[in-house]
Formats: C-alpha cells, structure tokens, sequence
C-alpha cells in the first residue's frame, strides 16, 4: 500500500490560485491570433469545464462596428495595467 502523509504533494493540486479580476476590472487576453483588452462585466461563476471560473468581458476590436462579449475562464485573463 502507498500511503502518502499529510505533509506530502503527491496528489495534491500544487497550482497556486490567482486572484480573479473584480467586475469592472481592465484584462488582457488572447482572442484569435491576438491579445485584446477588455472590462469584466459578469462574473459567472465555476461553470467551465473541470469547475473553472468563467468571466464574461466586453471589448473591442478596430474596425468592428460593435463591441463582442464572450466568456474567458479566468486564468486565461492577466489584470491590465
């Protein structure tokens, strides 16, 4: 048998957790072959796959007439400066 002790990593998530953006918060993110910037205007909660926390961001692009919306999971996103 394999026991493991408390103190061990093996089959712990080691990932450190991030800070997830507040809503209104400027981020950047890849969008297609790009990075964009964009405002949080949701955030939608564990509802990605494996429990990812999801955002819904606003942003534009040149030449759009209309800004997109779409839903990023959270660790895809940095805080824009």
């Amino acid at each position: 048998m394999n026991n493991v002790s408390s103190r061990g990593t093996k089959g712990k998530h080691t990932k450190a957790k991030r800070s997830i953006p507040a809503v209104g918060s400027k981020v950047k993110f890849v969008f297609g072959l790009s990075e964009v910037t964009g405002t949080v205007i949701e955030d939608r909660g564990d509802l990605g796959v494996g429990g990812q926390r999801l955002l819904r961001v606003r942003f534009e692009l040149e030449g759009a007439g209309e800004p997109f919306e779409t839903e990023v999971p959270a660790d895809n996103v940095k805080v824009a400066a």
